[in-house]
């Protein structure tokens, strides 16, 4: 939900990827709310923070096995490499953008 908040992705979208009852959404959100990472303008700073800290974490952790396993220069060349993998997933529309997680198409 904060993905949502987020402005990546729609209420709508999300909550169908989940399987989400309006009634769960809702819960969810009065959660979010009660916990200062939500308001009516969507973000808090605390949000925002949370969400930057998840996206650093998320984004080491994608990262180790190829570290483990590449030189520097092979890490610098990764993306060219993934980016016509991913775009002929995305072209055989195997992955909607917008996704339900929120995965920019850059």
């Amino acid at each position: 939900q904060l993905v949502v908040a987020d402005g990546r992705i729609g209420d709508a979208r999300l909550r169908s990827a989940r399987g989400w009852t309006e009634e769960e959404w809702t819960a969810a959100k009065d959660r979010l709310r009660r916990r200062g990472l939500i308001d009516d303008d969507g973000l808090t700073l605390v949000g925002r923070a949370m969400v930057d800290d998840i996206e650093i974490a998320t984004d080491a952790l994608a990262a180790q096995p190829f570290r483990d396993g590449l030189t520097e220069t092979g890490m610098e060349l990764l993306p060219s490499l993934l980016r016509p993998i991913a775009q002929a997933i995305t072209d055989a529309g195997l992955v909607p953008f917008p996704n339900p997680i929120g995965v920019p198409t850059e």
